[in-house]
């Protein structure tokens, strides 16, 4: 087992797990609500690649752990939510996946290769989640493949959440800028100028320099410019999903 896990009792307990023995995911696991309302980053460790953290975690620190959970909450609930679960659903799996996670730090493969891992475990807890809550068939239909998801769908969410992540870092006013010219529902520059407090004509100029900031910061985290087709080279198109 794991050293990363906390000597007091954390908010979550594995399901069956008493006060005094069994596995439990150490404090910071998400709930569906906590995935999108958590705090960002976790102090030192919010920098640091997947393989440092889990490498942080095999040494006892838990406030690596908070880093990791932190970092993955939103792309793990976003899968069940994407196949129709509710908040309480995608929730349990969250619970699931990261159970998963923390025994298996040990002897994880590929840190690297972390978000496709956590994709695929919430892919196949989603679907015993379902059945377990007795959904129907349409629910099963969405699920051609119970051990992986597609491919196709599996990478873009990866690029969505790594682009969400970039985002996150960029921050500011360059974060807000770009959030709000590829919102789905986006205003036109009079109406993003004025929520911004920022002058019309500035607004193009600005624009080009954050996404340079955002290829650069992108380009840390491992995304290059030609993953995305429908990104234009810059991020575009995931920035939108975002």
């Amino acid at each position: 087992m794991p050293a990363c896990l906390p000597t007091d009792d954390p908010p979550f307990a594995a399901p069956g797990a008493g006060s005094s023995g069994g596995d439990r995911v150490p404090a910071g696991s998400p709930s569906a609500g906590s995935a999108a309302s958590g705090p960002r980053g976790a102090g030192r460790f919010a920098d640091h690649d997947d393989a440092g953290l889990v490498a942080a975690c095999r040494r006892g620190r838990e406030d690596a752990w908070n880093a990791l959970v932190d970092r993955y909450a939103r792309l793990v609930v976003s899968i069940p939510r994407r196949h129709g679960l509710g908040p309480d659903d995608a929730d349990d799996v969250a619970q699931g996946v990261f159970l998963q996670l923390f025994r298996r730090l040990e002897t994880l493969d590929d840190a690297n290769r972390l978000a496709s891992w956590l994709i695929t475990t919430a892919h196949r807890e989603t679907w015993r989640v379902g059945r377990r809550r007795g959904r129907d068939a349409a629910f099963e239909a969405r699920f051609d493949d119970l051990a992986e998801p597609d491919p196709d769908d599996a990478a873009r969410w990866e690029r969505s959440d790594l682009v969400r992540r970039g985002l996150e870092r960029l921050g500011g006013r360059c974060e807000a800028l770009l959030r709000a010219l590829f919102a789905e529902d986006a205003a036109d520059y009079a109406s993003i100028g004025a929520a911004l407090d920022m002058p019309v004509g500035s607004i193009g100029p600005t624009r080009a320099r954050c996404f340079a900031k955002l290829e650069r910061i992108l380009g840390d985290l491992g995304l290059r410019r030609d993953e995305d087709a429908d990104d234009d080279g810059h991020g575009r198109g995931a920035a939108a999903r975002a």
